[in-house]
């Protein structure tokens, strides 16, 4: 009966254990998108009110284009598109639909 019990405990611990990584990766990932889709928020929030040009705003969307996407997408799928912040939303916009090509707009732009 000891036998059976151990081979058994032999064959499922491995699954378990990888089964248990997988979830703290998964949980992790998503806990440190959580905190930098919130943090970004609050950041475009800042850079891109009225009283700021849309210069400030195009800066912000280049330096932090890793989580832009991310943002955009939750932006947009919660409404917010149309409220008082988001003055210059077509610039994110933009971003959204085609990221790289906005970079390279951006990146472009600048050399001038």
């Amino acid at each position: 009966m000891n036998e059976a019990l151990f081979d058994n405990l032999k064959l499922w611990a491995p699954l378990v254990l990888i089964t248990l990584v997988v979830l703290s990766m998964v949980t992790l990932r998503s806990c440190r998108l959580y905190s930098l889709r919130g943090q970004a928020k609050s950041h475009f929030l800042k850079a891109c009110t009225p009283k700021h040009d849309k210069y400030t705003c195009q800066n912000w969307i280049y330096e932090h284009h890793d989580v832009c996407f991310d943002l955009c997408t939750e932006l947009q799928r919660t409404g917010l598109k149309s409220s008082k912040y988001f003055t210059n939303f077509q610039s994110y916009e933009k971003c959204v639909y085609d990221p790289k090509a906005y970079k390279l707009s951006l990146r472009k732009r600048r050399r001038r």
